[in-house]
Parts: structure tokens; sequence; C-alpha cells
């Protein structure tokens, strides 16, 4: 596999900065997308999503929003009052899927992890900063929403990728959804967070990523998203 270095802008487009763009644009959407009770979320059609007990959710079963950035991506779902999954949810759906392969889902874990030639990728909600205090550097993630962030645990982190064992991944990773410092090599290739950077999940012509060095700023006809409900508020009716 070969090394990637990680730039300062990406198809022209500075990463640096991205976290007060998407801040502004959530406190925009705030205010204009009217915020319903628990009792009013609904799923749109049921029949469209997986329920992975869990982690309580419905996980939209075809991703949408194709060729949109991170930023629009999570603006379109939560018209829809939708959100992006998590690493940790993204894995445990990938886990429930691979668990009933037997049934009409195991088609679902074959497109999203087998590189079939057509590279497609999914955005997860996921945002990694850098923070420094007193001389020393710590990666923090932002999720539910851009508000919420908690420092890194410790995981794998490697400056260029670095491929892992994909069933070890899924069966021993960090509360985050992170490769472990100590998982074994493998064909999962895995890119670290890196300052300013979001995750996902993609598919290429020779392998599956996941990714945690997009810029959430790119755009891409490959690159679309699964949206989640929360299971709760799905069965409430």
């Amino acid at each position: 596999m070969k090394n990637i270095n990680i730039p300062d802008t990406f198809m022209g487009k500075p990463i640096k900065g991205a976290m007060d763009e998407i801040l502004k644009e959530r406190e925009k959407q705030e205010n204009q997308i009217p915020q319903k009770s628990q009792t009013q979320i609904n799923a749109p059609n049921l029949d469209g999503f997986i329920y992975v007990p869990s982690v309580d959710l419905y996980f939209q079963k075809e991703k949408q929003f194709n060729g949109s950035t991170w930023v629009q991506a999570d603006k379109e779902l939560r018209r829809q009052n939708l959100r992006m999954p998590t690493i940790e949810e993204f894995r445990q759906f990938l886990i429930y899927l691979k668990q009933n392969q037997s049934n009409k889902n195991g088609r679902i874990y074959e497109d999203i992890i087998e590189a079939k030639g057509i590279s497609h990728a999914e955005w997860l909600e996921a945002f990694f900063e850098k923070r420094t205090k007193h001389l020393r550097s710590e990666m923090y993630m932002y999720y539910t929403g851009g508000f919420h962030s908690e420092k890194l645990e410790d995981c794998l982190m490697k400056k260029n990728g670095y491929g892992v064992d994909i069933d070890e991944w899924l069966n021993d990773a960090t509360k985050q959804g992170l490769p472990k410092p100590n998982i074994k090599k493998g064909s999962l290739y895995y890119l670290s967070p890196q300052n300013n950077t979001v995750a996902g999940f993609h598919i290429t012509s020779g392998e599956a990523i996941l990714n945690c060095h997009m810029n959430p700023s790119i755009s891409d006809v490959s690159i679309g998203v699964r949206g989640v409900l929360e299971g709760a508020g799905a069965k409430t009716k």
C-alpha cells in the first residue's frame, strides 16, 4: 500500500478552518430548521431502514445525497430529522449486517466492504481537531452535530496509511470505533485522524478504506451518506 501525505488543501480547497465553517453552518441550521419533539420524530419509511439493537438506531439501507460535501450531507439529513452515524455506530452496523448475512441484509454488507471495481464512499460523523495546551498537542473528536467533543482515545495513529485486520477491528475497537494501537495487519486500509479532517468509509477498485483524514469541503459523485434515526423516536407513532 502506498504512503499518503496529508496536504493543507484538497482539490484547491483549504482544510484549515473547516471546523469554524461547520459550526457556523450548524448554527444557521438550528435557526432555520424547525425543531420537533421526540414524539414527532418518525422514520419517513421504516421499510427503508435496518434496526440495529446494539445502538438502538435505524440505519438507511441506501445512501443518499451523493456529490454532497460533509457539511451539505449533514444539513440535508437534518432536514429529514436524521443524522450521520458515528464511526462506532457504523462499526456496529457492519457487525449486525455481518451476523445476519443469511437474510436480505447480507447483500448490503457485501456492497459496503467489498472492492468490486466501482469506487464509492459514505460520510461518517466525526471531525478531528488538534488542540495544544502547555506545549502538548492532543487530538479531539467532534460529533453529535459538531457541538460535542471528546479527547481521542488511545488508538492506532500512523502518519501514512496502514493496513489493519477488518475482523479484529469489528470485534475489538476503541469505544470511539477506531482500531486499537496493537491491531494486527490486514486488508482494511486505515488512514488515521489528522487535524481538521473528517471520517468516511471508502471502497476503491482495490481495497476498503476506513478514512479519518478526509477534507469536509470536498464533494464527489461517489460519496454519499447513510442517515440514522434514533430508535425511540422511530418507534413512537
